[in-house]
């Protein structure tokens, strides 16, 4: 590997990957912000919407210099990548930390060992949209995915990895949140996160998300406040930390804002990315692998510059007045940016929270 990269002041260590590593997914669900294409006959991908493994590696060499130290696999569906073991065990091999994002369906009991054997995997995220094949299959589209996501949970859970559960919340499964929740306990999982779909990719055109800002935010608090006095591991719903306990910040994986100026998002085409965002907001890709230096690109591209310079000191709106504004970053500048063409805008759950009155006065920075 090339010796580190000096960094001029202001510009931080690139920690992260976002490795969108496949462009297709053997489930087609109707929320995804991705939208990879769907695999209706194979459930490997042939290759054609896969990262190369040669800019992988490329990737690689170029990122440690600069800071890299770990590695979030996604989709896509990251199993369906004709080289996903590769990849994984060469992160491995190359001291990097490992955590993924699946839906479940392809992890069997053998992949479930190798990844506890053979790799640097500290954490998995397995999808599960309901208690029942009902709410689950009808959010995927694919009929049997509820089966053979919880049993590739069972598989991690006894190959000794004990996966987080998302839960993408819509109208269907509100009331399976519990059911789910205690599932989870009952099998071994160790936490469980409760996703709010964004009005992003496919969750734009998705007609039954969870609506009304009073709606979503009285839920958060019977989640954190009721549900979790009862339930032995975390739970997390995806709202922004000033909605938050202490408790809850203070979890490890409680806060799930991004860290906007330390990761790079690497998508299935070689294109770098501010994260998956790229694949629909072309002015958000910086360059392509081998075509462009990294290095060049983290130190000088005039969006991260813009990141760097207004995220978090010149957020607007409510963003800009809050106390947690320094954690949060604006909980989803992607998000934000989607919705507003502005990588200042504000967060659209803050901002409709503090229209109704319903954002903590406590987290004001002026009241």
């Amino acid at each position: 590997m090339p010796t580190k990269v000096d960094l001029p002041e202001g510009v931080p260590p690139l920690s992260t990957y976002y490795l969108y590593m496949a462009g297709s997914c053997n489930l087609a669900c109707r929320h995804c912000w991705i939208t990879p294409g769907y695999l209706t006959s194979s459930e490997v991908d042939n290759g054609e919407k896969s990262l190369p493994f040669e800019l992988y590696e490329l990737a690689i060499r170029e990122g440690k210099p600069l800071g890299l130290g770990h590695i979030k696999f996604t989709g896509g569906e990251p199993f369906v990548h004709p080289q996903v073991e590769k990849m994984l065990v060469y992160a491995t091999e190359h001291q990097l930390g490992v955590t993924i994002e699946t839906n479940g369906t392809l992890i069997t009991e053998g992949r479930a060992r190798f990844l506890r054997e053979k790799t640097s995997v500290s954490f998995v995220s397995v999808s599960l949209d309901g208690a029942t094949s009902g709410t689950h299959d009808y959010m995927r589209s694919v009929p049997g995915s509820f089966a053979r996501a919880q049993a590739g949970i069972r598989h991690l859970i006894a190959a000794g990895i004990h996966p987080q559960v998302i839960m993408s919340l819509y109208e269907g499964n509100i009331d399976e949140i519990e059911p789910l929740t205690q599932w989870a306990v009952s099998v071994g999982c160790a936490s469980i996160k409760l996703n709010i779909i964004q009005d992003t990719g496919r969750g734009g055109n998705f007609k039954e998300r969870v609506n009304g800002i009073e709606r979503l935010v009285k839920l958060g608090y019977w989640v954190e406040r009721d549900l979790q006095a009862r339930v032995p591991i975390p739970i997390h719903y995806s709202w922004p930390p000033a909605f938050k306990t202490i408790r809850q910040l203070g979890y490890r994986g409680g806060c799930d804002s991004c860290s906007v100026h330390s990761i790079l998002g690497i998508l299935h085409t070689g294109q770098m990315s501010m994260c998956g965002i790229g694949v629909q907001q072309d002015e958000l890709v910086y360059g392509i692998l081998g075509e462009v230096s990294l290095a060049d690109i983290w130190k000088n591209h005039p969006v991260l510059i813009q990141i760097r310079d207004s995220i978090p000191d010149k957020l607007s709106g409510i963003c800009g007045n809050c106390m947690l504004r320094d954690t949060c970053m604006g909980f989803c500048p992607a998000e934000n940016y989607q919705r507003m063409r502005n990588l200042q805008a504000p967060f659209w759950f803050c901002e409709m929270a503090d229209q109704a009155g319903l954002f903590p006065k406590a987290r004001k920075r002026r009241l």
